[in-house]
């Protein structure tokens, strides 16, 4: 189950938001402006996968809260979400960090679908930074220098000398 925080001070919109995203299976919590959604993902009080940020909010907007989620060095995917739809908005919205922009009003299911295309490829980074992890492991060199030896006397040689199975 995936965790999608919506910050969006309209009731009915995140209320809307909750019911729809809840019943395709995703646990959603609530909040109503940036200054709540910073204090719970800077503050480490609940992971969350997906955050969907409405820009026009009262005290710190979502362009704000976004550009500081990025500053603090919090990667979760950003959808914003707004009634603020104009190029220079939407070009904004990218420069601070949102991976995704969506004008209201919008169709349900094209917000699902994206929603859906930001936790599919935060899945691949994850499974793509074990594997890189895995494979950095195994092509580690175990060792520089090997060591050979003939009766009184060691010498140390390097990998290459001692080919891949590192002996004689």
């Amino acid at each position: 189950m995936s965790r999608i925080l919506v910050v969006d001070d309209e009731p009915h919109i995140a209320d809307g938001l909750r019911f729809n995203l809840e019943a395709e299976g995703h646990q959603v919590t609530v909040t109503a402006d940036g200054e709540q959604a910073l204090a719970l993902l800077l503050g480490d009080q609940m992971p969350v996968d997906v955050v969907i940020l409405d820009v026009m909010l009262p005290g710190k907007d979502g362009f704000e809260t976004a550009a500081e989620l990025r500053a603090a060095g919090q990667y979760v995917p950003i959808l914003m979400l707004t009634a603020r739809g104009r190029a220079d908005d939407v070009l904004r919205g990218f420069e601070v960090g949102a991976d995704d922009y969506l004008a209201k009003p919008f169709e349900l299911s094209i917000l699902i679908a994206r929603v859906n295309g930001l936790l599919r490829r935060r899945r691949w980074n994850e499974r793509d930074t074990r594997l890189t992890a895995a494979r950095a492991q195994t092509l580690a060199p175990r060792s520089t220098l090997h060591r050979a030896s003939r009766p009184r006397k060691t010498m140390q040689i390097s990998h290459r000398e001692g080919g891949r199975s590192g002996g004689f």
